[in-house]
């Protein structure tokens, strides 16, 4: 997953002109990133990668419901959700180069 598609996402999920319909697709394609990631991360157990989505399904909706202009600022945590990482660590490392 590329971080700067991710925030442009986000961003335009929080954009006042995104529909609802745009929104729901947004959430789709995030959703889309847990089950590309890969090994060693990949996750195979099913309760697992409900769990994950779960998480992210409620955290991206809750906020698009109520606040969607603050979805841009929940990037790292939908960073460290939704990739993976090809060093020694569980999670991807936010690059807080691209975070305003």
């Amino acid at each position: 997953m590329k971080q700067q598609k991710l925030k442009n996402l986000l961003e335009e999920a929080a954009g006042s002109q995104c529909s609802q319909d745009r929104r729901a697709k947004i959430q789709s394609i995030i959703l889309g990133y847990v089950s590309k990631r890969k090994y060693p991360y990949k996750i195979t157990n099913p309760a697992e990668s409900r769990l994950l989505k779960l998480l992210i399904n409620e955290l991206y909706l809750d906020t698009s419901m109520n606040r969607p202009d603050l979805l841009p600022t929940l990037f790292p945590a939908f960073v460290m959700l939704c990739s993976y990482s090809e060093s020694e660590s569980i999670v991807e490392n936010v690059d807080w180069s691209i975070v305003d």
